[in-house]
């Protein structure tokens, strides 16, 4: 039996100002569907139980649950997009955008 390859990765201790910021890094190559974007947040992050698995629902836990400084890191942007049908992609992007210019210590990075 094969493991699975999960379509993100976290990790600690990357650096900024002296404070370990963390990153999540969503792969779009790897990502299958929105179920895994929710799956990696409320994994990560430490979502409560009653996580309701949508875009609202993620705004408010981002907002509760993430303890800056962190980093969601989006590489091959473009090819989850085909994935995740382009208006989910771009409302997900507008949605981590948002936290990043309402939460201090939210940083954003798209990669193409």
């Amino acid at each position: 039996m094969s493991k699975r390859q999960v379509p993100w990765s976290s990790q600690l201790g990357i650096k900024k100002a002296g404070v370990a910021m963390k990153e999540l890094l969503l792969n779009g190559k790897k990502l299958a569907s929105m179920d895994d974007v929710h799956d990696l947040f409320a994994r990560e992050l430490a979502f409560p139980d009653y996580y309701g698995r949508n875009l609202d629902a993620l705004f408010d836990c981002l907002q509760d649950y993430s303890e800056p400084p962190i980093r969601i890191r989006w590489s091959h942007y473009k090819e989850s997009t085909a994935k995740l049908g382009n208006r989910s992609a771009e409302s997900l992007l507008e949605l981590l955008k948002d936290m990043e210019t309402e939460v201090a210590g939210f940083t954003v990075v798209v990669e193409e």
